[in-house]
């Protein structure tokens, strides 16, 4: 049986690891003496019933640390995260151009959406203080004689030819104008792109250069008669400003413009589409013209280099023309040369087949003389 001195020996607090400190107070307890019974843990041995309770050494309590609550992310991630995702969406301008970008709606479907049509600033108005890009044309000329008013004045237009001419994009646009009474259809050359500024100048320019019907003259106003009378002279005189006699005869849809020449823009004029067709009707809009004032003698440098560099560009188209012209006849007679050579080699072999065919019907009957 052990004693108490071996009982206390084997009970002595573990050294502490460097740096710890003393060993708590607990581990100083001093065992009772020995006829005062065991000390509470030791197992029971003998008669009578165990101890009440049995002996733990303390044990220092340490604060349960507090559960973790996950925390919402801070607001400024969260609009972060929200601008990425709508990074690439919201720098698509609604008039670039190129397929994909947009739909492309008929008439019909932008009415039934109820979309409001907006024009691409290009074709729209120049502003009091000319500070917007716009289209520089008089409508007299060819397209190809309108200009950027960003560009060199002797530079025709290209940048943003493939624009879109609306948003939403449409396959089709309807012109009108309070300057003359018809109505211009404009056609996507590209129902994937839709209707673009180049598409809208380009029919404006083939319209004009139509001849008006005697039955639209013959409705017209008498005063505006007279105007149109006038223009026409003009146009087609050696002035400056106008094409003179390339225009050739017969009064022709310019003319009835008189001195309102000018492009200026298109507009979506709800209340001038409602006076047009007594009636709301989707993806019209309105072609405004202005007034053609005498140029400047910078405009008219301008005018002449620009009308110089048209003349040279038919000039090379005329002989392009003539050029295949010239080689599609060679391409036929050279055809019809060897057309009659071979019908005069196929004469030839048939006439010496028929030289043989003969000579031996001949040889023929001479051997059935002889028998």
């Amino acid at each position: 049986m052990s004693t108490p001195a071996a009982w206390h020996q084997a009970q002595a607090p573990p050294a502490a690891p460097p740096g710890w400190g003393a060993p708590p107070a607990a581990w100083t307890q001093q065992p009772p003496a020995w006829g005062g019974g065991l000390p509470p843990g030791t197992p029971w041995v003998g008669g009578g019933g165990p101890p009440a309770a049995a002996w733990a050494p303390p044990q220092q309590q340490f604060a349960a640390p507090p559960p973790v609550v996950p925390q919402p992310p801070p607001a400024s991630a969260v609009h972060a995260h929200r601008d990425r995702s709508n990074e690439g969406l919201d720098q698509v301008d609604k008039f670039a151009p190129g397929a994909n970008y947009h739909p492309v709606l008929t008439p019909l479907l932008l009415r039934i959406v109820g979309a409001k049509l907006e024009i691409n600033p290009l074709l729209s108005p120049p502003d009091v203080e000319l500070e917007n890009t716009y289209l520089k044309w008089n409508m007299l000329f060819t397209a190809s004689h309108c200009v950027r008013s960003d560009d060199p004045p002797q530079r025709s237009w290209a940048r943003g030819r493939m624009d879109p001419a609306t948003h939403p994009r449409l396959t089709q646009l309807t012109i009108v104008s309070r300057t003359f009474p018809w109505i211009v259809n404009v056609r996507a050359q590209d129902e994937l792109i839709g209707v673009t500024c180049g598409d809208v100048i380009d029919r404006l320019d083939d319209f004009l250069h139509k001849n008006v019907k005697k039955e639209d003259t013959e409705m017209d106003h008498p005063t505006h008669k007279n105007e149109m009378s006038a223009a026409y002279y003009h146009n087609r005189s050696t002035a400056l400003g106008v094409p003179g006699g390339r225009l050739g005869d017969g009064l022709r849809r310019l003319d009835w413009l008189c001195k309102d020449t000018m492009f200026g823009g298109i507009v979506a004029d709800e209340g001038h589409v409602n006076e047009s067709f007594h009636a709301p009707v989707p993806a019209v809009v309105t072609l405004v013209c202005t007034t053609r004032y005498p140029l400047t003698a910078q405009e008219a440098k301008e005018q002449e280099a620009r009308e110089q560099k048209e003349q040279e560009a038919q000039q090379l188209k005329e002989k392009l023309r003539l050029a295949e012209e010239r080689a599609a006849e060679a391409e036929a007679r050279e055809k019809e040369r060897q057309s009659r050579r071979s019908s005069r080699s196929v004469s030839r072999s048939s006439r010496g087949r028929s030289v043989r065919e003969e000579s031996s019907e001949e040889e023929e009957d001479d051997d059935t003389s002889e028998g």
